[in-house]
């Protein structure tokens, strides 16, 4: 049983990693062999394209893995999987349109949209392993599709020079894994023995899954925000610059991310139990872990973040190390603010936190575009870390006032 976990956590860390990781790879071979223009619009369509891929995930695993009734089959969730792809790509589509995106810019979104798709629908299957205790084969199939998927995409691009057929290709690499892996394994765990009734199981997952959707969505939203102002007013090679300095701040994200969750079990723990002390104690940790680390990583990346860079992308982006430090306080504020949306969670208060998110993105809007307006390119770098402490101060307030009046009974 240990070795089963051990294997798992191994799997599971090594594949979710390294997808995490994802657009770091791309963004330096598009970078070095296509160039700075090029790697902007690559940049844009990619980021657009995770925002969109929320839409396809809808809830994600949450309701797929923790269903125990049985009253939700495999095949429920499947067929609820394809039917928000299929949304997205249409939505994809349209939004194209309406911002008049044409040539390549056109073809790549629609292309990587499709690309998230299908990583979407993959995902429903992984979600049928993790509950069939099996997140181990999730995880090798998510690092071994990145691992060819990366390869494939730079042997194309070197050879080619072509982003089009490159990003071509990541989609047959995406489509193998899903057809010839993903869905013949499944059907050793399925517990569905047919599909009558899945059509209406899909509606009651849409109705179960919607606040889950919401806060991925508008969170997704908030961090690209200033990429849209942005993109209404620069030309493309600013694009590929503010994705560079943006970069460490989402890897600092995810470190502490990792941070975070062992902690959440034992909250919750310490929330079943009724121990207020040791609950807030931890939210208290936890921010003197993101303050540490955000310092730490400032300082670092002050002295070393140019020549890091250029190491990894081939571009001299020294001009912009203090906007890279800048938005390092807005990603370690954000950071903060999960912490509390967490342990509000944990509280089940989950309603007001989509108020604060839809506030948030209504803010978010308009401060970029009015910035970057102003200042151009360091409006989008000053809109970004704005926009979190807007964020963090809804949640700080929101969570003192919970903390104030909710009693845990010693």
């Amino acid at each position: 049983m240990k070795n089963n976990l051990k294997k798992q956590f191994i799997w599971n860390t090594l594949g979710s990693g390294f997808y995490s990781f994802n657009s770091l790879f791309f963004m330096m071979i598009v970078t070095r062999i296509n160039g700075v223009s090029v790697a902007g619009v690559f940049n844009f369509c990619f980021a657009t394209s995770c925002i969109f891929y929320a839409i396809a995930l809808y809830s994600g695993r949450t309701y797929q893995v923790t269903e125990t009734k049985k009253a939700l089959n495999d095949n429920v969730f499947i067929l609820n999987r394809l039917l928000t792809t299929v949304i997205m790509i249409i939505i994809a589509v349209a939004f194209s349109f309406i911002n008049s995106y044409s040539g390549d810019k056109l073809f790549l979104f629609v292309i990587l949209c499709t690309v998230k798709a299908v990583e979407a629908f993959c995902d429903v299957f992984h979600g049928i392993f993790q509950k069939n205790n099996r997140l181990d084969i999730a995880g090798k199939s998510m690092f071994f599709r990145c691992m060819f998927s990366i390869i494939l995409f730079f042997v194309v691009d070197f050879i080619t020079k072509n982003i089009i057929v490159s990003s071509l290709v990541l989609l047959f690499a995406c489509l193998l894994f899903l057809v010839f892996i993903d869905i013949p394994i499944s059907r050793k765990y399925n517990d569905s023995l047919g599909w009558s009734n899945t059509a209406n199981g899909s509606l009651k997952l849409i109705k179960l899954g919607f606040f889950a959707f919401g806060f991925s969505l508008i969170s997704n939203y908030l961090i690209n925000a200033p990429r849209y102002a942005l993109d209404a007013v620069m030309e493309s090679k600013y694009q590929a610059i503010f994705g560079i300095i943006v970069m460490p701040a989402s890897i600092i994200y995810l470190i502490n991310q990792f941070a975070l969750q062992p902690m959440i079990t034992a909250m919750k723990e310490n929330f079943l139990a009724n121990d207020k002390k040791k609950f807030q104690s931890k939210v208290y940790i936890l921010f003197g872990v993101i303050v540490i680390t955000s310092l730490l990583s400032m300082v670092f990346l002050y002295l070393f973040g140019a020549q890091l860079l250029k190491l990894l992308y081939g571009v001299d982006v020294k001009d912009y190390i203090p906007g890279l430090i800048i938005i390092l306080v807005g990603a370690g504020l954000c950071s903060l603010a999960n912490i509390m949306s967490n342990a509000l969670t944990i509280l089940r208060k989950t309603s007001v936190q989509f108020v604060i998110y839809v506030l948030s993105a209504i803010f978010a809007y308009f401060i970029s575009k009015f910035l970057i307006k102003k200042l151009m390119f360091d409006g989008a770098v000053f809109s970004y870390t704005v926009v979190m402490l807007f964020l963090f101060l809804l949640y700080l307030g929101y969570y003192i006032f919970t903390m104030t009046k909710i009693h845990f009974n010693n």
